[in-house]
């Protein structure tokens, strides 16, 4: 595993990880003026990760985008017990329940960069968070679950048929069951990520590589018109 930036100059790196059990996914280190965000720390998180982010600022916090996303909290706390974690509001009790951990509302984390933003996504019932960063050659938008590229089927053998009715198998496609299991108004949802690619950004999911170029975006507007 290794951090990548994405673009030129945009202070927005990605570091791919396998979440036990699941499949890549992707941690994010998002530069502002007070120090990195890290979205869905990972797994298995070394010294060396957290140094190269250090060698360009601190780690100012961690930010589990929804409540499934704790896999990797404990390895990064390990390494910086001082860190603190923020999550969207009704994300936090599962957060503490599982981690075993403090986690603070979102909206006590006040950035000073006007070129980071972070949202409620719509449609999630206050649960799950986007990223928008405005630095380097082009915009970075960070849209967490509702579409997905999936490189082998999710979980143990036993469970390939149940990943195959929710529409969980390789490639790229909408996320057919996070929309039926977490989704409240899967048109609100989709409406704000066509809007947030409007300005062709590089779109980051939590699963599967970045989407870039105009053919990507492209496929990316036809799976969300489709939801």
């Amino acid at each position: 595993m290794e951090w990548k930036e994405i673009g030129l100059r945009s202070d927005f790196f990605v570091l791919e990880y396998q979440a036990k059990g699941y499949a890549r996914t992707n941690c994010c280190a998002i530069g502002t003026k007070q120090g990195f965000l890290v979205l869905s720390p990972a797994s298995d998180v070394t010294e060396a990760h957290v140094a190269f982010l250090e060698k360009r600022s601190k780690i100012l916090a961690l930010l589990p985008p929804h409540p499934g996303h704790t896999l990797g909290i404990g390895d990064w706390v390990k390494l910086r017990p001082t860190v603190p974690i923020y999550a969207a509001p009704n994300a936090i009790a599962r957060l503490e329940k599982v981690c075993k951990l403090k986690v603070n509302p979102i909206s006590q984390l006040k950035l000073e960069d006007l070129d980071v933003n972070i949202s409620l996504a719509p449609g999630l019932n206050e649960t799950t968070l986007f990223i928008e960063s405005r630095k380097g050659d082009r915009p970075v938008v960070y849209v967490d679950e509702l579409l997905e590229d999936l490189d082998r089927y999710p979980g143990p053998i036993v469970l390939r048929p149940l990943m195959h009715l929710l529409g969980k198998k390789p490639g790229f496609q909408v996320n057919r069951g996070f929309i039926r299991f977490f989704v409240k108004d899967k048109q609100l949802l989709a409406s704000r990520i066509l809007e947030l690619i409007s300005e062709n950004p590089h779109v980051v999911f939590a699963h599967g590589p970045v989407r870039s170029s105009l053919e990507d975006l492209a496929r990316v507007r036809e799976l969300l018109e489709s939801v």
